[in-house]
Parts: C-alpha cells; structure tokens; sequence
C-alpha cells in the first residue's frame, strides 16, 4: 500500500452568502478561471478537521490547480481536491491535500508568522467578482 498521507483542512467561514460569489452561479459564470459548484448543506456537519462524511461526496469537487511556488503556473507535486458546501450562514470547504508525512516542510511555529518557508495551502474568495480584491486566507 502506498505511503500517501490524506492531510485534512476544513474551514468554516462564517457570513451571509448573498455576498459570496459562490452562491451565485451566474456570477462565477462570469469570471474566467475554474469553476467551484458549492452545494447546500443536506444535514449536519462534524466538524472535526476529517472530511469523512458523505455530505461531503456528494460536493462535486475540483482538482485541476497550478503551482504558485516554486514555479507559478507549474504543475503540483501533490494532488489536492477542494469541496465546498453551504447552509444559511455558512460556507463550508473541505480540503484533502494528499502527501507523504516525511516531505511535508513545517518549520514555523511561531503563530501568526509568515509561511513562507512552510507547504501551505492558500486561497482567496474574491467576493467582489472584480479579479483584484478578495480575502486572502494561508
């Protein structure tokens, strides 16, 4: 069996979704890149950090990612699979980042500190729908 680690993030935003881009699939039509379908939340979550259950398979979810760091618009070392979900107040993302334990670089412990010598996974939600501003999240 292969030595492949399943990392689990899962991240709970909370905010009206009328000002997500997300929960207006005419607006992400309009802006170029990949398109993410969120689905509403069918049930209740645990939210432990595992992506564990099946409400979370049934969020379609998306993979083709390019690099930032090293190379910008490279291809991945590692695959990761995003899945997003969403109930009245919230939106829910679910993401697995699969690699081997003995390659992860965590070397920052300081909290709060820059990751910039660190594997992290950034995102942005650009609520405004313009390309150019959005909340930043490492």
């Amino acid at each position: 069996m292969k030595r492949t680690a399943q990392s689990c993030v899962l991240i709970l935003l909370v905010g009206h979704l009328s000002g997500f881009p997300l929960a207006n699939p005419s607006a992400a039509q309009e802006s170029p890149g990949v398109t993410l379908q969120a689905l509403p939340l069918q049930g209740d979550l645990d939210l432990d950090g595992r992506i564990l259950e099946e409400l979370w398979f049934s969020a379609v979810p998306i993979s083709d990612f390019t690099q930032q760091e090293p190379v910008e618009g490279g291809v991945p070392s590692e695959e990761t699979e995003i899945r997003v979900l969403f109930d009245e107040d919230n939106l829910y993302i679910g993401v697995i980042i699969y690699d081997d334990p003995e390659e992860v670089l965590a070397y920052q412990r300081e909290r709060d500190a820059m990751l910039s010598t660190d594997d992290r996974f950034m995102w942005i939600l650009d609520t405004f729908l313009d390309g150019r501003t959005g909340y930043f999240f490492e």
